[in-house]
């Protein structure tokens, strides 16, 4: 999967799967958005809520039926200490709970999520960052 010019390989997933345990998993998404999409006429925001949202829940309710939620969403978000550039600044930030890491993969390998979903994520953001997260 190549999402903003980096290649999400096989070894980085299972890199990530020997560090994540089993059970529940939250997944802390950073996101900087798109100034606007030609191709779609949207600014990446819009095109974010109207596009990569609704496809992503079809294809996490078939998947993982009534296990995938989000715990919180908020926006523009600043942060107070940072080492990224630029500035550490993201337009908003979710956290989305998984039944487990496994449940993560399935949705985001799954061909309709390519199709469909990944898509509308890659032309909203200019920027992203992802981390799974399990509680102590």
């Amino acid at each position: 999967m190549t999402a903003i010019g980096i290649e999400v390989s096989e070894s980085r997933v299972s890199n990530a799967t020997k560090h994540v345990n089993d059970g529940p998993v939250v997944m802390l998404n950073l996101l900087r958005f798109a100034q606007t999409n030609s191709n779609q006429g949207l600014d990446g925001k819009s095109l974010y809520m109207t596009g990569y949202v609704p496809a992503f829940n079809a294809v996490a309710e078939r998947v993982a039926p009534g296990k995938v939620t989000v715990r919180f969403l908020s926006t523009s978000v600043i942060g107070l200490v940072s080492s990224s550039k630029p500035s550490g600044y993201w337009h908003a930030v979710a956290l989305v709970a998984y039944p487990s890491f496994d449940a993560f993969k399935a949705i985001t390998s799954d061909a309709e999520y390519i199709k469909s979903a990944l898509p509308h994520r890659l032309a909203a953001l200019d920027d992203w960052t992802l981390v799974a997260m399990q509680e102590s």
